[in-house]
């Protein structure tokens, strides 16, 4: 899944059709984890609150975009997105874990 962490909080950009959107309803309490797949093996276990906005969508949308595809991609890229109706989730974090964090020395 693609995110944003700007302003203290994760940020995804998503098709309102899905199911994380109407589990978030039902129950904004979330956790994400977010780790790698390469050495130095690193992640974070973050629980908080979720919340559904449509404000600053285009540009949380674009922003999100271009940390993921190619300068060259991005504006066709943003337009296939946005052609969907879209929903942010601004996770607010709560509680954070480190987990597998290691370097090798």
């Amino acid at each position: 899944m693609w995110y944003l962490w700007q302003d203290g909080c994760f940020w995804i950009s998503t098709a309102e059709d899905r199911l994380k959107v109407k589990i978030i309803r039902e129950n904004p309490h979330v956790a994400l984890v977010i780790d790698t797949d390469t050495s130095p093996y690193e992640g974070v276990i973050v629980e908080g609150l979720a919340e559904l906005t449509k404000s600053k969508l285009s540009e949380i949308t674009l922003k999100i975009v271009e940390r993921y595809v190619s300068k060259k991609d991005v504006k066709k890229q943003f337009e296939s997105l946005m052609r969907a109706p879209r929903v942010l989730i601004r996770i607010k974090p709560k509680k954070a874990l480190d987990i597998m964090s290691y370097r090798r020395h």
